[in-house]
């Protein structure tokens, strides 16, 4: 994940290609990372390097051979991956191998036929179709989840409704409202399962003397209706992404001139701008609740928790921002105010997937957050104390003079 590296600027930076617009289509081998955003993307050619954006639509029909990092309304990956792939989208559709983690979350998520996924998978989704062979543990939450391939690790499945027509060759877990059993479903470890009706037949269904075992606590409570899970997790995306885009349209229409005046400083001020935005992001609060404690304080808390609120609304997208421009000047590019927005939308999407990760992907999003918080406060704070110490005009002292 190079581009995390950029963004940080703590370890060397490799070439990257970067492709933004309404149509895009790539169409010759990229050897470096791909960064894109548009409204439909389609990918005809290797990429040697990770995969990084957002758009409506992304189709990947060649082989990429690191990570892919995506958000969007329709995802489909044709060609084998070589890393990790992490991808949230309303419908998204694996075809090929992936030689990574897969981590999935949207509405209508499908693992193809015969697809081998060599790491872990964790997917969440309104309707769940796995066909695949699962090398790794598997965990699957869903509205409803048709299972017609094979686990070769641990399961877990937890869902309104579980269709099981395929096979687990190692320990599993099954919970749903409605839990089915296909004739070919084959469970060579122990299964433990809860669902409604408590009573299900294993016998025809075990093997290599495994047992099943029912189990209360896997009690799936929350009622599931598919289609409602399925629109609510596509439109709390594209809510998320819209409110974003927003966001940054603003910042980069009213603002432009501001970032660009103090983009490429990042590198140099490394340590600075961690330090600052720590100290906001975790000093603001504390400091805060201490001026609660006086009455003449509580002013001044409000003050600082309202500021407080204010940046943290703004963090995911200006950090964005402060990623794109930096991008930027390390190109050597003059990118419009639409390429740097689409841009920066993309970001956003990309930090939103890796903050899914517990470890170590919240710390990542956390640093790189601090970095973007405390440049844009030193940025500020640099432009107040040059309007400070610029000399008064012999002009302004003879006004002075006048006014005593």
């Amino acid at each position: 994940m190079t581009f995390l590296c950029f963004l940080a600027s703590l370890l060397p930076v490799h070439a990257s290609t970067v492709r933004g617009g309404e149509q895009v289509s790539i169409n010759n081998t990229v050897n470096e990372n791909l960064y894109v955003a548009g409204g439909n993307v389609t990918i005809n050619a290797t990429v040697n390097g990770d995969i990084i954006g957002a758009g409506g639509e992304i189709r990947i029909n060649e082989a990429v051979n690191q990570d892919i990092l995506l958000t969007g309304g329709e995802l489909t990956i044709r060609g084998i991956v070589g890393g990790d792939v992490r991808v949230g989208g309303g419908e998204v559709t694996i075809f090929a191998n992936i030689m990574g983690d897969l981590v999935i979350t949207g509405g209508e998520l499908e693992v193809k036929p015969g697809v081998e996924i060599h790491g872990d998978i964790y997917i969440a989704g309104g309707e769940v179709k796995f066909e695949g062979i699962a090398k790794g543990k598997m965990k699957i939450v869903g509205g409803e989840v048709n299972f017609n391939g094979v686990a070769e690790n641990e399961l877990l499945i937890k869902a309104g409704e579980i269709r099981f027509y395929g096979e687990a060759k190692s320990s599993s877990q099954l919970a749903a409202e409605t839990l089915i059993l296909g004739s070919d479903a084959r469970f060579h470890g122990n299964v433990e399962y809860w669902t409604e009706s408590k009573n299900l037949d294993f016998e025809n269904h075990l093997v290599d003397g495994a047992k099943a075992k029912y189990n209360e606590n896997l009690k799936f409570k929350a009622r599931i209706e598919e289609r409602w899970v399925r629109k609510g997790i596509a439109g709390f995306m594209a809510y998320r992404l819209l409110s974003a885009a927003l966001l940054i349209s603003l910042m980069v229409g009213f603002f432009d001139k501001f970032f660009n005046k103090n983009s490429g400083q990042i590198q140099a001020n490394i340590g600075k701008y961690i330090s600052t935005g720590i100290t906001f992001m975790i000093g603001v609060p504390f400091l805060s609740l201490l001026a609660f404690i006086t009455v003449i304080g509580i002013p001044v808390g409000f003050i600082m928790m309202s500021s407080y609120a204010i940046g943290m609304t703004l963090a995911g997208s200006l950090t964005a921002i402060v990623a794109t421009y930096e991008l930027e000047r390390y190109l050597k590019r003059d990118w419009n105010k639409a390429s740097l927005i689409a841009i920066s939308v993309g970001f956003f999407a990309a930090l939103k997937l890796i903050g899914m990760m517990a470890f170590p992907g919240k710390l990542i999003v956390f640093v790189l957050t601090a970095i973007a918080i405390g440049g844009v406060i030193r940025w500020l704070r640099q432009g107040w104390r040059k309007v400070d110490e610029e000399p008064h005009s012999e002009e302004g002292a003879s006004s002075d003079s006048d006014i005593v």
